[in-house]
């Protein structure tokens, strides 16, 4: 028997219509993720420096966070999201789609954010709050779920706090000291460079590493006070109790740590 392809061309255009109305309706379907970032952070311990030897060191990471260039656009004040501002697309999930690729927040358009402004914007974050012991090498893997097409250009860690127990040889005398270091006013940043968009891979892999200072014992300031100073054993170094040596190690290891970035072919960033 001889079949028609026109009984069946209104059912296959409209299985093709549904298809491509499904697959454009998908693509804003809330909560899916354009991509995915998989980050694994190594962590070494802190090496001995100067005359103090650590015994036991531990490591609380808060969270991380993935960001763009910053974007702008003029104040709009309160707007409806079913009515995009100029230039963009789609308002949906607190945030609007620019028609170059990137996205703002409902609260950054209605506020406004200044054409040269400074500094990246978050796209994405996760909290960690994991605590890591530091006598050997550590790792902590984070999944991003990146809900929007952006191109990411920086990664920020933020610590949480750094517990050292150490000792300090003066002279013929050991000292112990219990050093605890809240971290968390400040993260370490590094530059990075992905693309989540409609032609990138679904899963992106993204390896980070932290480098401590070597000299982070040396030539402190407030050491050798708190030394001479301190009668209780072990010496505690913390917000309330010899808070000075704790504001210098702060510093210091902000100051001169290294977040890394280290691309497929383990080349530093």
């Amino acid at each position: 028997m001889h079949r028609s392809w026109t009984k069946n061309t209104p059912i296959s255009l409209a299985l093709m219509s549904a298809l491509l109305i499904c697959g454009i309706g998908c693509t804003y379907e809330p909560g899916a993720p354009w991509g995915y970032l998989d980050a694994q952070l190594s962590i070494e311990p802190i090496d001995d420096s100067g005359a103090v030897t650590i015994v036991e060191q531990s490591i609380v990471l808060e969270e991380m966070q993935l960001r763009a260039p910053a974007q702008s656009t003029d104040a709009v004040g309160d707007f409806d999201p079913s009515d995009p501002p100029p230039e963009f697309t789609l308002c949906h999930q607190n945030h609007c789609h620019h028609e170059d690729g990137y996205t703002v927040s409902y609260e950054d358009i209605e506020a406004g954010i200044g054409v040269d402004s400074d500094g990246p914007v978050n796209v994405a974050r996760r909290t960690i709050d994991s605590h890591l012991d530091l006598g050997q090498p550590a790792s902590q893997d984070v999944e991003f779920r990146i809900v929007d097409q952006v191109s990411l250009n920086e990664t920020a860690l933020t610590i949480g706090e750094i517990f050292l127990r150490a000792q300090v040889s003066d002279g013929d005398e050991t000292h112990e000291l219990e050093i605890t270091l809240a971290m968390a006013t400040q993260s370490l940043s590094t530059g990075i460079s992905y693309s989540v968009d409609r032609n990138s891979p679904e899963r992106q892999d993204a390896e980070f590493s932290i480098q401590w200072p070597d000299d982070l014992f040396e030539d402190l300031t407030h050491l050798g006070d708190v030394i001479d100073n301190t009668t209780e054993s072990p010496i505690a170094v913390h917000g309330t109790q010899n808070s000075a040596l704790r504001d210098e190690l702060v510093d210091r290891i902000h100051e001169n740590s290294a977040f890394i970035w280290i691309e497929e072919y383990g080349e530093e960033q």
